[in-house]
């Protein structure tokens, strides 16, 4: 029983994991979180659960989930949501020459009448700059651009270059006239994506709460910062800064209702010079890369709140921090320093839940696999003791290609496993799903992971969805870890293996990759071909990040 719950585990692990959010989120049989759904009103309890992923929404992965009557209410939402993404996404872009802040940033000396929308994030970003008493500042524009320009020629910054983007945080980049304009006071560049994430997600929330009466619940999660509304509890991970991979096990699960949440990390971005690494969360008081922790994680009511504060927790220090959001109503914080111990806020533990996997079909999923063999299927052959290179993890990395047709599309369904020479599957290591209701199961159209009973039982008539709230990362790419155990947390034996990964598309294409490897105590790596779906695939040994789960 023992090792079926270690199994059960890790099987859902595998399940979970997709880093941002499905009948995946962040087996090793899954990561990220799972939704644990609570009703309180007879409409919502007739509602079903619909879930969405998606690559490229404001340059990151994204998720839906939608607790609405039926596909069709639910496709209405998501057209609505990315709709309104779209649409403040051309008010707010930083990169797109067309957008209202990028139009309003090159008038400087002239007096405008912006949009309702980009006066409510300059009126934000104000209270902001006030209430972190620096800490947060648009102006931190001018420290990223010296950092940047710093990596590009290999040399740390100079004092003098530092000293000078940091004056400019330190001035005043905008004021208000009478007559509701406001006037851009000097040709400083100016960053608002810490802040402006939230606020569109917050909008995207409120309008379909507005428009969407028959919706009892909706989550939304753009590239880890996330809002939940309505009846239904959702339970959000939070992920490991220091093992981030997609499959790896969370730092912690919360369970959230009418809550906003976001995580800001340096584990996942930053500028490399002279072989060392630097934050790209930077200081607009001193200038220089915060790197006292690695992850700082926010509660509060908005999307907005959660999203600027993780940004500004992550440059003040601990004290100041926890002092700030214990100063804020309805917020609440963790942060993990770079050492890896955690700081919470005094009210933070009533949202934690347990790392348990209460309503999973765990052992069932074990004894199937047992009763067709299960990891026994290596006992036929002489186990070579380390035939997985000691201490060491194999890292997956691979980048999901982006269709034609632009941002927000659904992301494919993807399975990675190991089979063992006779074909069976011994290790599941990722499965990403999404679930739409009632209907056709679409993991069915990944074939020959869905071929065999084990894995066919595993999923039919079962709902595993997850959300995690992590650090951003760039859209389509994704890391995985195998650590050489087959799904009964037990080391493989020496001999022939071969890796899969297969995509799917609705209505699209079928892509099935395959590499044939040995376990022999000896690391290996290899860049595989890509596909229609998978644009680029790697494999390489590193040390590994955590001890085996026992």
């Amino acid at each position: 029983m023992e090792r079926c719950g270690a199994f059960g585990l890790r099987l859902f692990w595998a399940i979970v994991c997709f880093g941002c959010c499905t009948t995946w989120l962040e087996i090793s049989f899954g990561q990220t979180t799972q939704l644990a759904d609570s009703t309180s009103t007879s409409m919502s309890t007739a509602n079903r659960l619909y879930t969405m992923q998606l690559e490229h929404v404001l340059g990151t992965s994204g998720e839906l989930q939608v607790h609405a009557p039926d596909n069709e209410i639910a496709e209405q939402v998501e057209r609505r949501v990315m709709e309104e993404i779209e649409r403040l996404a051309a008010i707010y872009s930083q990169y797109d020459s067309a957008s209202e802040l990028r139009q309003w940033l090159a008038s400087t000396g002239q007096p405008s009448m912006v949009s309702p929308e980009l006066r409510d994030l300059l009126r934000q970003s104000e209270r902001w700059i006030a209430a972190s008493r620096g800490a947060f500042h648009p102006a931190v524009a001018e420290l990223t651009a010296v950092w940047q320009a710093a990596a590009e020629r290999q040399e740390p910054p100079t004092e003098r270059q530092l000293e000078h983007a940091v004056s400019l945080c330190r001035t005043v980049s905008w004021q208000w006239s009478s007559d509701g304009r406001v006037s851009r006071l000097s040709d400083v560049n100016l960053d608002f994506n810490a802040l402006a994430k939230g606020v569109i997600i917050d909008r995207a929330v409120e309008r379909v709460r507005g428009e969407f009466p028959a919706v009892s619940s909706l989550l939304l999660n753009i590239g880890g910062d996330l809002r939940v509304i309505g009846t239904h509890a959702k339970t959000v991970a939070i992920a490991d800064p220091h093992a981030d991979a997609e499959n790896d096990a969370p730092l912690a699960y919360l369970q959230l209702v009418d809550r906003a949440m976001a995580t800001s990390g340096n584990y996942r971005r930053g500028v490399q010079i002279g072989g060392q690494s630097y934050s790209h969360i930077l200081n607009p008081q001193t200038g220089q890369p915060c790197d006292h922790l690695v992850s700082a994680t926010v509660l509060a009511r908005e999307a907005a709140t959660a999203d600027v504060l993780a940004t500004i927790l992550s440059v003040l220090s601990i004290d100041d921090g926890l002092e700030l959001a214990g100063s804020l109503s309805d917020v609440d914080c963790l942060l993990v320093d770079s050492t890896g111990k955690q700081y919470a806020s005094a009210k933070w533990h009533r949202y934690e839940v347990a790392k348990t996997l209460a309503g999973r079909p765990a052992v069932r999923t074990v004894q199937v696999a047992a009763a067709n063999g299960g990891a026994q299927s290596n006992d036929d052959r002489v186990a070579v003791k380390d035939a997985f290179p000691v201490g060491q993890e194999l890292l997956i990395e691979l980048e999901l290609n982006r269709p034609d047709g632009g941002r927000g599309y659904r992301r494919p369904y993807v399975a990675v496993w190991v089979e063992d020479e006779k074909g069976f599957p011994v290790r599941t290591i990722a499965l990403w799903l999404q679930t739409t209701g009632p209907g056709p199961r679409w993991h069915r159209d990944l074939r020959r992971w869905y071929r065999g009973d084990e894995m066919r039982l595993l999923v039919d008539d079962t709902d595993l969805i997850d959300t995690i709230s992590s650090a951003t990362r760039p859209a389509g790419k994704y890391k995985l870890v195998w650590d050489g155990l087959d799904d009964l947390e037990q080391p493989l034996a020496a001999g022939k293996y071969t890796l899969f990964l297969e995509a799917a598309r609705e209505h699209g294409t079928y892509q099935l990759i395959r590499y044939p490897f040995e376990l022999n105590g000896k690391p290996f790596g290899k860049s595989l071909d890509g596909n229609v779906e998978i644009k680029t695939a790697s494999l390489k040994f590193r040390p590994a990040t955590k001890q085996p789960a026992k």
